[in-house]
């Protein structure tokens, strides 16, 4: 195993699921940003780790060791960097729709009065998105149910590219036992770079990066329902705006399976 410039597990793994999840839209909000909703162009690896967790049943906030960055690997190669438009929504203003009863007590939450005004916001969405995920987790009952959901076309929940309106497409496309690529020169990648380090620039192609969360924790405070999350760590991910590859350092730790070479993280 090793590490990348973020700390984020770097590892080979034994076998993995691969799959091809695109859309009409995807929206993966940024934090940064009030008046216009901002989205990352690669979805965060939490992101992903949801959805995978939403197809296989499990229940909210239960899946965040299963994903942990010991015990699973998640590789992400966008189609090509995608274009984005900003959407006016209107939306309902809920900053009152969640009050405490008493110090101490949960919070109860009301729904919004419909007939309240509207605010308009920017949503900046992703036009026809597609990403191939290749997904490991140490597992084994996860890692079955997964597949039989894939190899099924089931899922218990449905898929989305970050919010639930914006329904996916997965297209299932095998189960691989991934090669180590040992070399010592830089080498050509279809996936991402995890980790700003370990990506080599290359004349001609102009790369983007993007850090986002990628691992999360749950915190069991009675002040919030039915528990809290937090993010444990954030990584970095490197990633090209056209069709050509990047290449990453000769130290980084890569696959090789279906044509392709990989970064797991």
């Amino acid at each position: 195993m090793a590490g990348n410039a973020d700390g984020t597990s770097v590892r080979v793994p034994p076998r993995c699921l691969s799959l091809r999840v695109s859309g009409d839209w995807a929206h993966f909000r940024r934090p940064e940003g009030n008046v216009v909703k901002r989205t990352y162009r690669i979805p965060p690896r939490t992101t992903v780790a949801g959805m995978l967790a939403a197809m296989a049943g499990l229940p909210r906030d239960s899946y965040y060791g299963l994903f942990a960055k010991d015990s699973s690997a998640i590789a992400i190669q966008p189609r090509f960097d995608p274009v984005s438009m900003n959407v006016p929504m209107n939306t309902l203003d809920t900053m009152n729709d969640m009050r405490k009863a008493g110090s101490g007590d949960a919070p109860t939450v009301y729904y919004p009065d419909t007939s309240g005004d509207r605010k308009q916001h920017n949503y900046e969405y992703l036009v026809n998105p597609e990403y191939r995920i290749d997904v490991w987790v140490d597992d084994d009952e996860t890692y079955e149910t997964l597949k039989n959901h894939l190899e099924d076309g089931t899922s218990v929940y449905t898929p989305s590219l970050g919010l639930s309106e914006l329904l996916a497409s997965v297209e299932y496309c095998g189960e691989y036992h991934p090669e180590p690529e040992e070399t010592n020169a830089s080498t050509a990648v279809d996936s991402v770079v995890w980790g700003e380090g370990n990506a080599v620039p290359m004349p001609g192609t102009t790369c983007k990066t993007e850090r986002s969360q990628s691992f999360m924790a749950r915190t069991d405070d009675s002040a919030t329902l039915g528990g809290a999350r937090t993010v444990e760590g954030y990584t970095t991910v490197v990633y090209p705006v056209d069709e050509s590859t990047i290449e990453a350092t000769p130290d980084t730790r890569l696959a090789e399976f279906d044509g392709r070479t990989v970064m797991f993280g």
